[in-house]
């Protein structure tokens, strides 16, 4: 059991300085030079309406360089463990020798095409347009910055602006990788490599984005009856694209990385859901965590463990107990035996909105599922109210989370498919 305790602290998203406006100091939300307005990133205040049902805030006109982390990932995955059935990975992406190279230093190159540096610089928004890569914000030793949002793969508008909206505050605050969390391809997943939905589905709504995306599966990935997630030879399509792009890595349907402080595993949570191979990711899992020598465990996943969406919580799911495969109680056994208390924070899609919940069996739960749609909490409430009491759920509007980790530090904010900032905590492990 990894021990940790973690101090919140809830920031009014309105603050002036908050995100690096005009007149503020500092390189970063944590730079204790910057923001000195009582140190907006840090020094408190609350979220907005007190939590449930956010509407999309304000968030200050943004500009002026962040960070990004300038290490890269460990080398040596491969040689302890951190990949499944020696799958050949070097530097958690695929093997150099035989796929593009993604090199040591993953997703460190400049975006691909046009931001605005957050408020109003003038760059040129289009794909076909680049920023100026100075002024996008540069990598920063020892910090770790990156984006997660999954439920993505549609193609549509939302998913469009999503992937613009990341692009700027990527520019603008830093991001070091992506977590992309299942339902890449909606209804029924890929058919081969030649599949269009790669382009149109991932490659183009994020063309603007030069950062590496860390891919999970979802059931609608494994295809079956529009999305039951039974057709496992789906899934390994898309493993075998992390050959082909130079964005998409998913070395394995279950993996780890690492990153500076930070140890990543992805989880294979709609195999779980069949009781499939449940025994070599357990396997695989258990090592992975036992032998991270990181400060942070972060796990991320398709299936929530907790959410107050529509699909709700494991061994609940669709309000159904009692039949696994619909009730999710294979993946509720498996993250109270392997996850829960055991990573600081896991990362989930599946529920088509944004939630930050409460602390539960001992880990930090986060929902990021509207890369590209919505669905409302209707129909899983109680008592009047949500299920679980957490500071923010919105099922409003589209839009992804991101988050900065320095140190034992964790700031954590949601943004909307405009690229407006909604919520912001700071936790301390």
């Amino acid at each position: 059991m990894r021990e940790h305790k973690w101090r919140t602290r809830y920031v009014l998203v309105a603050l002036a300085c908050v995100t690096h406006a005009p007149g503020c100091t500092g390189g970063s939300p944590f730079d204790p030079e910057g923001t000195d307005a009582g140190g907006a990133a840090r020094d408190g205040g609350v979220a907005l309406d007190g939590g449930a049902h956010h509407d999309a805030g304000t968030t200050p006109d943004a500009a002026g360089p962040g960070s990004r982390d300038a290490g890269g990932i460990d080398a040596g995955l491969a040689d302890v463990g951190m990949l499944p059935h020696d799958a050949g990975v070097d530097a958690g992406g695929p093997d150099q020798a035989t796929s593009p190279d993604h090199g040591t230093d993953l997703g460190h190159g400049p975006l691909d095409a046009g931001t605005d540096q957050g408020a109003d610089a003038g760059v040129d928004q289009g794909v076909d347009g680049g920023p100026l890569m100075s002024l996008c914000a540069p990598p920063t030793p020892g910090v770790v910055r990156f984006v997660a949002l999954g439920d993505g793969g549609e193609g549509n508008d939302a998913q469009y602006q999503v992937g613009h909206a990341m692009a700027e505050r990527c520019c603008e605050l830093g991001c070091d990788l992506a977590l992309y969390l299942g339902d890449n391809f909606y209804d029924d997943g890929v058919s081969s490599l030649e599949d269009m939905q790669f382009d149109t589905k991932f490659e183009m709504p994020y063309a603007e984005l030069d950062i590496p995306f860390y891919v999970v599966l979802g059931n609608h990935d494994s295809g079956g009856l529009g999305g039951a997630g039974f057709e496992f030879w789906r899934g390994a399509i898309q493993v075998d694209y992390t050959n082909v792009s130079d964005k998409w890595t998913m070395p394995h349907e279950f993996y780890a990385f690492v990153r500076e402080h930070v140890t990543f595993v992805g989880l294979d949570t709609n195999a779980l859901m069949w009781s499939h191979d449940v025994a070599a990711q357990r396997s695989f899992v258990r090592e992975a965590i036992a032998n991270a020598d990181t400060d942070w465990v972060i796990a991320f996943g398709h299936h929530p463990y907790i959410s107050n969406g529509k699909h709700g919580d494991a061994g609940l799911y669709e309000g159904i107990p009692g039949v696994p495969i619909v009730s999710g109680g294979t993946v509720k056994s498996f993250f109270e035996q392997e996850i829960c208390g055991n990573v600081d924070i896991y990362f989930s899609g599946h529920d088509h909105n944004r939630q930050w919940l409460p602390m539960a069996c001992g880990t930090q739960h986060v929902v990021s599922g509207a890369a590209a749609k919505t669905t409302d909490f209707r129909g899983r409430l109680f008592g009047g109210g949500l299920r679980h009491d957490g500071p923010f759920n919105d099922d409003s509007t589209p839009g992804f989370f991101w988050g900065e980790i320095r140190g034992d530090t964790l700031i954590a904010r949601f943004y909307d498919l405009h690229g407006t900032l909604q919520f912001e905590t700071v936790h301390v492990r």
